[in-house]
């Protein structure tokens, strides 16, 4: 099946999570968001209940209430919007159809019996295929690569060159580079163990050519920072820091804390309390994100996978929480960038370096980071 298929307003990749339109612009999307879409356009004549496109475009592994496929359905049109377009008919009391093609329906009144047998069964034929393809998709297309002896680079980056590069022998480097910004993370390996961490997000000037070598150039560990090397009990924490630097604009800074308290159900199942706080040039104090979620580890022998749940469905306790207020809406990268696409489903992605700390990316947000577990 195409990686590749084209709309009258777009062009979608399917593996790389994001659509191009006419007007050459590009819309990412998250793992849900480009099921969809590929869904109905595959199928551009089915009229597809809630119950069907949920059973498609969600992962198996992940229990969802039909009300999630309207909350999608609207944010998906929210970023089609400002674009001119937008790719889904809702059809009152039956469900949803690509929205060209609902127009087209109507021009086109008359099929012949023949064509219209001919088209439910190449329909019937395409669902089962695009089923399967979603499912394999989903577990196999997010790939950490190897670019460099020890430079680990996420499948979903966007190109670099690392040619002129100068790496450190002791030191692990891990690159997530997205259209916004680029993510550098890194370790500083001592007796074939990460004793200190980094992490870096660089906003980007689109219109400019990015210094990769000074990126590198900038990796410095903190001498004072101890990783907590104890032996975990439950519950466990997962915590990490993420210094927040432009490329364009030098006054600016910013701090992104995350920790998250995991609580075991079983071997494969855990209960989450996820909090993430920022602090940024143009904010007066700070805000945090809050989700409680519930985690299911996806067995796959190429990496360490998770499907992540967010329990608080009417977001009761979820969300964003304002700490203070916007000052200069200008410079609040992170507030405009970085978690303007936080739903409710989602996968992250696994990197072990050593004991109790490693690489992880979530493929909602598109953020990376290393962190580390401790009780």
């Amino acid at each position: 099946m195409s990686n590749i298929t084209k709309n009258h307003h777009f062009t979608l990749f399917l593996n790389e999570k994001k659509i191009i339109t006419k007007g050459n612009k590009e819309i990412t999307l998250n793992s849900v968001e480009i099921n969809i879409l590929y869904l109905l356009i595959q199928n551009p004549k089915t009229i597809f209940t809630k119950e069907e496109i949920l059973d498609k475009a969600w992962s198996k592994e992940v229990n969802c209430y039909t009300s999630a496929v309207p909350q999608a359905i609207s944010l998906l049109r929210k970023k089609m919007k400002p674009h001119g377009f937008d790719p889904i008919k809702t059809i009152k009391g039956r469900g949803y159809i690509a929205a060209e093609s609902y127009h087209n329906e109507k021009r086109k009144k008359h099929l012949s019996p023949l064509l219209l047998l001919l088209f439910t069964v190449t329909s019937l034929i395409s669902l089962d295929q695009m089923s399967l393809h979603l499912v394999d998709e989903k577990i196999q297309s997010f790939q950490f690569k190897q670019e460099m002896k020890n430079v680990i680079i996420t499948s979903t980056s966007k190109k670099l060159d690392l040619s002129q590069i100068k790496t450190k022998n002791n030191v692990k480097y891990f690159i997530n580079n997205q259209r916004d910004f680029i993510a550098l993370s890194a370790c500083n390996i001592q007796k074939n163990k990460c004793n200190r961490i980094y992490n870096k997000i660089y906003f980007k000037d689109k219109q400019k050519k990015l210094n990769i070598k000074k990126i590198f150039n900038d990796v410095n560990f903190d001498k004072k920072q101890k990783i907590p090397d104890n032996k975990l009990n439950s519950p466990i924490s997962l915590s990490t820091e993420i210094n927040l630097k432009s490329l364009f604009n030098d006054k600016y800074q910013g701090n992104l804390y995350i920790n998250t308290d995991i609580i075991k159900i079983n071997e494969t199942n855990y209960n989450t309390k996820k909090v993430i706080f920022v602090k940024e040039s143009g904010y007066s104090g700070g805000y945090s994100y809050i989700s409680q979620s519930h985690v299911t580890v996806i067995k796959d022998k190429n990496i360490e996978k998770f499907s992540i749940e967010n329990k608080d469905i009417n977001d009761l306790a979820s969300g964003r929480l304002q700490l203070g207020i916007v000052k200069n809406d200008d410079i609040t990268y992170a507030y405009h960038s970085l978690f303007k696409k936080i739903g409710h489903n989602s996968y992250s992605y696994f990197y072990p370096i050593s004991e109790n700390i490693g690489y992880f990316f979530n493929d909602e947000m598109n953020i990376s980071y290393i962190g580390y577990y401790h009780s």
